[in-house]
């Protein structure tokens, strides 16, 4: 009843009846929500919970499916743990929506408007010194709450060696699209909780 078919995740086992044409993976690394496409419509598979959706071959609708329920971004919010703990930029990357945004709060022109310039802005502070512990991750709809304990800048050096600093992504679609900085954790707990556009 199940054939083995290959995706840049590795191999898994399909259900013979979900007869596809291809598999899409979003990300080369496991879990992570994967779209079965075939003529008819996507199946989307994350965990054990399946997904139909019917009379559409766009994988990316199923994607946004998981999405709306805060099942994408919590698959997100693990990548995202994983990747920064490790400090592993490459993995990020896979993460970030090529017109990804970054900057602080209300910024109409953030310094950051695509994954490259995004990716160098931590490359830079890698580079600089600084490193950076996540304390907590917490997935609040389509948005992911995430706490740094950052040492090596400027400001840790004044608070004794280390600050604390937090970061609220918006994902859509499996990718984050937007990234806010907060000195305050109640004005990043805000942001996550405010409805989105």
């Amino acid at each position: 009843m199940f054939k083995i078919l290959k995706s840049k995740s590795g191999q898994m086992n399909i259900p013979k009846t979900a007869t596809t044409t291809g598999v899409v993976c979003k990300a080369p690394r496991w879990p992570w929500p994967i779209a079965f496409v075939e003529p008819i419509g996507a199946f989307s598979w994350e965990g054990r919970r399946p997904q139909w959706v019917p009379g559409r071959s766009d994988w990316r609708l199923a994607m946004e499916k998981h999405t709306e329920s805060g099942e994408g971004a919590e698959e997100v919010a693990r990548q995202v743990r994983t990747a920064l703990e490790a400090a592993e930029l490459t993995a990020f990357s896979d993460l970030l929506h090529p017109d990804v945004r970054w900057g602080p709060p209300d910024d109409p022109t953030p310094p950051c408007r695509n994954r490259e310039q995004v990716l160098a802005w931590y490359r830079r502070g890698q580079e600089s010194g600084a490193r950076a512990r996540v304390s907590e991750v917490v997935v609040v709809g389509d948005r992911i709450l995430v706490g740094l304990v950052v040492r090596g800048t400027g400001a840790a050096r004044e608070r004794g060696g280390q600050a604390t600093r937090w970061q609220v992504l918006t994902v859509r679609a499996g990718q984050v699209v937007d990234i806010v900085g907060y000195d305050q954790r109640s004005e990043a707990v805000a942001r996550a909780r405010s409805p989105t556009g």
